[in-house]
């Protein structure tokens, strides 16, 4: 008896380009970054595949899950298709903090911002 590969039973894989854009979208991270000794940055971070070119920051009403980040991150990068931003999260609380933080993570990248 052989074994076949039937591709029929495999129809659920996702086609190769969305299979690495799903494995780069999950190496998103929550970090809290230390600006100074009183404030600190926390949010949501996805760091480019390649080298950036622009600060991205998307803006959520609170403080988004895992899934609200990444289905607003899917959204966003099928109207850019960029790999190569810098995503971050950001809520009212955290404004000012994160374009803080986009400074330095980003810098002298331009910053671009969308709601979520």
């Amino acid at each position: 008896m052989s074994c076949q590969n039937d591709p029929s039973l495999y129809l659920d894989t996702l086609p190769p380009s969305s299979q690495v854009q799903e494995e780069w979208l999950n190496t998103s991270r929550q970090v809290r970054y230390a600006l100074n000794a009183e404030h600190a940055w926390q949010g949501w971070i996805l760091h480019p595949i390649d080298s950036a070119v622009t600060v991205h920051l998307l803006h959520f009403a609170h403080h988004p899950s895992s899934e609200e980040w990444l289905m607003c991150v899917r959204s966003h990068f099928k109207e850019t298709n960029r790999t190569n931003y810098i995503w971050l999260s950001s809520t009212p609380e955290n404004t000012e903090s994160t374009h803080t933080y986009a400074r330095r993570v980003g810098t002298n990248l331009p910053i671009k911002e969308s709601g979520c």
